[in-house]
């Protein structure tokens, strides 16, 4: 065992002589890319596609490369405005003076593998051989703007980190990502989940549910997410009456037996807890089962995006209440985005694939398909096309506050780096006490002053993080809402603002909201009634305390209140009401001189016996007799004093 595992590390780390030494790479790249170069280049890993095709691998052949597809529209602005950012930047008269900045942005195919991979490509370069002395050199990027999913967030982090390459990412929202011993070198400009958890809870209570449905993707997002919702909800009360979990990979028969498990349960109030693409996957099973009528309650990841058509929107998902980041308008955007081209852009391999996916052609055209089926043929692009004349996810009427997200994280990077290199706030750590060059500056000190940026940006918003690298939490409570021209608009119904005073950070317009009901009415999500006056809560064993029964008080006990969880004893000279919700005054009655037990000197003994006896329950009693016999109330002591009556 000794010798192999000699034989395999000479094989791994052969012999190399000491002068000469190069640092050789292992593998290429190879992953889609768009790149402009200057003085200080920003890394950026984004979704352009979704889906890889991915062959197994063989561990005898190298693997090969991903073959993405889907081309995603919003995430391709996503983009364009890191681009927009850059290009406003370095016509700034004020912000990095004589200083441009580049880009190398990459394709993640939303795969943490292939994130990770990119990562590591902006770290490292594509130089195949580097002499000794550069080996040790500091990263080719500065920075990096990225990832969109938190679990493609954590594999490039945990890549990245160890060597101090600042991370910031605008759509990443797991909790765990607030690490900072696990990710010590990572920001976003997006709120935790922390945040959006605690207010979905909150959002559950102020409706007065307490037995609702969940539903999660099975990513760091999903289960990160809910877990922290279900802590939440379960302190105010709220039981869950199921909770099922899936990813997009799992086969069909799972997703299935989770409509099945919706579609049967005695709630119609579901939290989603989702990315898009498992979102699309159970509306597409909703559709085959015929399942309407589902409240639901979204987090940000999949609440507004266009993920069915507009026929299934309307659907399934009117009366939809989520979350959402807030929506901002970036001066100049809108007009920046409507220039792309591929005829202005010819070198951009992302452009041309746009340019086909935004306008349903091609640039080549398909003779084999056309002479296969005609019906199918793909229009030819003509470069004619407008953008102005279309409405899709890359220009909504709208624009959500994904875009704004990647321009602070730019802008954030930029404001560090113009702290940096005019030495502001001290020298900062890593450089002997010396200012940072341009040409010769570590990504430590970058993440030094990362930590400790502040500043107004062009919408009027302060930008900061916190000591877990996050930013300030403000979300929009939105509502999906059907139009006069029978299509789903997002409608805000309130909001969250992490910066607003003690107690005015949310606020919701009740009368604002349409639900999904036929009725328009709010859905009863209540296992159990609560138990009305007269009547106290009796759990049923091995079910959520949501769920119980309700039983009645016994004599001499009352509950006077809805939902009671114990009856109440009534005092000694009072006894229970009829309906057992109200003490009433014990009845008194008194003995004539003719009955038995008035008669004088006959029954002294029964009167005797009857006061000893009642004596054992601690009563007062006192005999309307000629003899009138009291026990002192004392259980330990029956000492009888008699009393002549007059």
């Amino acid at each position: 065992m000794t010798l192999l595992l000699a034989f395999l590390l000479a094989a791994a780390f052969p012999k190399r002589e000491t002068h000469g030494m190069v640092c050789t790479r292992r593998a290429k790249d190879n992953l889609p890319s768009v790149y402009e170069g200057g003085d200080i280049i920003l890394g950026g890993i984004f979704t352009v596609h979704l889906d890889p095709n991915q062959d197994l691998p063989s561990f005898i052949t190298n693997p090969t490369d991903a073959d993405c597809k889907s081309f995603h529209l919003s995430n391709f602005r996503l983009m364009q405005t890191m681009i927009f950012a850059i290009e406003e930047i370095n016509q700034s008269k004020t912000l990095l003076q004589n200083v441009k900045l580049g880009y190398k942005i990459y394709d993640d195919c939303s795969s943490p593998t292939i994130a990770s991979k990119a990562a590591l490509a902006l770290v490292n370069g594509e130089q195949a051989v580097i002499n000794y002395p550069r080996c040790k050199g500091s990263s080719d990027v500065a920075a990096i703007i990225g990832c969109d999913m938190s679990t493609a967030s954590i594999a490039a982090a945990r890549s990245v980190g160890s060597f101090g390459i600042p991370m910031i990412s605008y759509f990443s929202t797991c909790s765990c990502l607030s690490n900072k011993q696990e990710y010590p070198t990572f920001f976003r400009t997006i709120p935790s989940d922390d945040y959006q958890s605690k207010l979905l809870a909150e959002l559950v209570k102020s409706f007065g549910w307490n037995w609702i449905g969940t539903v999660r993707s099975n990513t760091d997002y999903g289960n990160f997410g809910m877990r922290a919702f279900i802590k939440e909800a379960e302190r105010f009360g709220v039981c869950i009456a199921y909770s099922e979990v899936f990813y997009r990979t799992d086969p069909a028969e799972k997703v299935s037996k989770i409509v099945r498990v919706i579609k049967k349960a005695t709630t119609t109030v579901v939290v989603g807890f989702l990315h898009p693409r498992e979102m699309r996957l159970l509306l597409k099973e909703f559709l085959r089962q015929n399942v309407t009528g589902i409240q639901w309650i979204g987090s940000e990841g999949w609440v507004t995006e266009d993920i069915v058509s507009p026929e299934e929107r309307a659907r399934f998902l009117v009366g939809t209440i989520g979350l959402a980041t807030r929506r901002t308008e970036i001066p100049g955007l809108r007009d920046y985005l409507l220039k792309i081209h591929p005829f202005i852009f010819p070198e951009n391999i992302f452009v041309k694939q746009f340019w086909e996916a935004a306008f349903t052609c091609s640039f080549v055209a398909d003779n084999r398909t056309e002479q296969i089926n005609p019906a199918f043929q793909t229009r030819q692009c003509t470069g004619k096309e407008r953008l102005e004349e279309i409405e899709t996810a890359y220009l909504p009427a709208i624009m959500d506050g994904s875009s704004y997200h990647v321009y602070k994280a730019v802008y954030a990077v930029a404001h560090a780096l113009d702290d940096m290199l005019s030495c502001k706030e001290g020298n900062g750590p890593f450089m002997n006490n010396t200012c940072a060059q341009i040409s010769n500056f570590q990504p430590r000190q970058l993440l030094h002053y990362l930590h400790s940026v502040n500043f107004t940006d062009r919408t009027g918003k302060i930008v900061y993080f916190d000591e877990n690298g996050d930013p300030v939490p403000a979300y929009e409570l939105i509502n999906l809402q059907m139009t006069l021209k029978g299509t789903v608009e997002v409608v805000n119904i309130g909001y969250y603002d992490g910066t607003a005073p003690l107690g005015q950070e949310f606020e919701l317009n009740f009368g604002d909201i349409v639900w999904s009901s036929a009725e328009n009415q709010i859905p009863h999500a209540i296992c159990t009634e609560p138990c009305p006056p007269g009547t106290r809560k009796v759990n049923r064993k091995g079910q959520p305390i949501c769920c119980f029964d309700c039983a009645e008080c016994a004599d001499g006990e009352i509950s006077n209140t809805t939902g009671s969880a114990d009856c109440l004893k009534c005092p000694l000279e009072y006894w229970s009401n009829q309906q057992k919700d109200r003490c009433v005054l014990k009845k008194i009655e008194f003995l004539s001189f003719g009955e038995i037990l008035g008669s004088p000197g006959k029954y002294t003994v029964a009167v005797e016996v009857f006061a000893i006896w009642a004596s054992s329950f601690g009563l007062l009693v006192c005999i309307f007799a000629p003899k009138c016999y009291i026990i002192l109330l004392k259980p330990e002591d029956n000492t009888k004093k008699n009393m002549m009556g007059k």
